[in-house]
């Protein structure tokens, strides 16, 4: 299936590659002059000029969820790695069988070193031991059946300097495979997924030619659509671009029906939510439903207590009665035309009547026909200051006892 047939549209790779090579080129003799002059010993070597050339794509949904540590190994038609690159190669213990397997397969040329896992972590545990063998290989192989365990052993400082382990599948009676395993190795460019929308891929260097770049490209975009590393294939993909190390993205191609693409995307996700997100969902609700439910029920209950007294009030005001009252009386049984009689005359008396207290003392003054004066008190009597008297010399007696 050509490319056209996947994305619907053609891409111009070849030239974009031609212009994007030639733009390096004057780029890398601008630097060497500059170099020249600034040069110091005429004794040094000259540095390697090739730059890595990079396929960028971006996507509407992310290709995973979860980072993956095995790559996907994707074969090109020309090789990215060149063949004069030493390989180191990670096998499972006994090691001592893998290196003859790699002489018996003609390999020691390619793959200078065979270390097994135990020798490993025996051999290479401190920072900088790491960092030695790191620098000492090109390129790392792995057995992958303990690529899984390597993490661990090697650390950051293989996976932040793209020196990962490229996983191959040996077998311990087989040179052929073993061989052809290392052959694909080179031949290959290798992706290791991770949850995003953007991301490279190594599809050449600038000592390849523009068709050499357009034919890993071609063969880069049919092995992500067809395997289906990108969701929906073509139309996942909004657009490619190529790029060098330190140059800007050059665009190659656009989706053309990205707006409907996008409005697809929104609608269908509207409808159907992931499976996580529906379980998530659910616990909450089922955890959390009962208490809501209380909450809400005795909100309602006092939102409604509230408005009824509020009625009530509003109601009761407008006719002169406070609410308890009114509802009382309106409760309250018909009662005997007698009885209101009665209580209404009490209730006459009692507001006609003087208090008793300021009758009985005017009346006393009346009677009397005379008033005692604020000033003057009244004279005590003999049988007062005999008590009195006697209360003195009481006092006097018990002070006596005491002294």
């Amino acid at each position: 299936m050509s490319l056209q047939q996947l994305l619907g549209d053609e891409i111009p790779a070849e030239k974009v590659c031609a212009a994007l090579l030639d733009y390096e080129k004057k780029k890398s003799e601008e630097d060497n002059a500059d170099s020249k002059l600034k040069k110091s010993n005429l004794l040094e070597d000259e540095e390697d000029t090739t730059s890595t050339v990079w396929l960028q794509l971006a996507t509407l949904k992310f290709i995973t969820n979860n980072r993956k540590l095995i790559p996907f190994k994707i074969p090109l038609k020309h090789a990215i790695i060149p063949s004069s690159y030493e390989a180191c190669l990670i096998v499972k213990d006994p090691q001592r069988t893998y290196k003859d397997l790699v002489s018996e397969a003609g390999m020691s040329g390619v793959v200078t070193r065979v270390i097994g896992l135990s020798k490993l972590k025996a051999k290479w545990k401190s920072f900088e031991q790491k960092r030695q063998l790191r620098d000492q290989f090109d390129l790392f192989l792995a057995d992958d059946r303990i690529i899984s365990m390597l993490p661990n052993v090697l650390g950051k400082t293989f996976y932040s300097k793209t020196k990962a382990p490229i996983p191959v599948r040996i077998s311990s009676n087989n040179a052929d495979q073993l061989k052809k395993q290392v052959v694909s190795a080179y031949n290959a460019t290798y992706f290791r997924a991770s949850p995003c929308s953007s991301f490279m891929i190594r599809c050449g260097h600038t000592a390849n030619t523009p068709q050499e770049l357009a034919d890993n490209i071609e063969s880069i975009l049919k092995y992500l659509c067809e395997k289906k590393v990108v969701p929906n294939g073509g139309k996942g993909i909004s657009s490619v671009h190529v790029k060098t190390t330190q140059s800007m993205a050059v665009p190659l191609w656009n989706n053309p029906n990205l707006e409907e693409e996008v409005k697809k995307l929104r609608a269908s996700t509207k409808d159907k939510e992931s499976p996580k997100r529906k379980s998530i969902v659910e616990t909450k609700t089922a955890t959390t439903s009962p208490n809501k439910k209380a909450r809400t029920d005795s909100t309602k209950n006092l939102e409604m207590k509230q408005k009824d007294e509020s009625t009530k009030k509003v109601e009761g005001e407008g006719k002169g009665v406070p609410p308890q009252k009114k509802a009382s009386a309106d409760n309250s049984p018909q009662k005997a035309p007698q009885k209101q009689k009665a209580e209404k005359q009490a209730i006459t008396k009692q507001n006609e009547e003087p208090p008793k207290k300021k009758e009985s003392a005017n009346q006393q003054q009346k009677k009397n026909g005379s008033s005692v004066s604020p000033s003057k008190q009244p004279e005590q009597g003999p049988a007062q200051t005999k008590t009195t008297n006697g209360k003195k010399k009481a006092g006097k007696q018990k002070a006596k006892g005491k002294q």
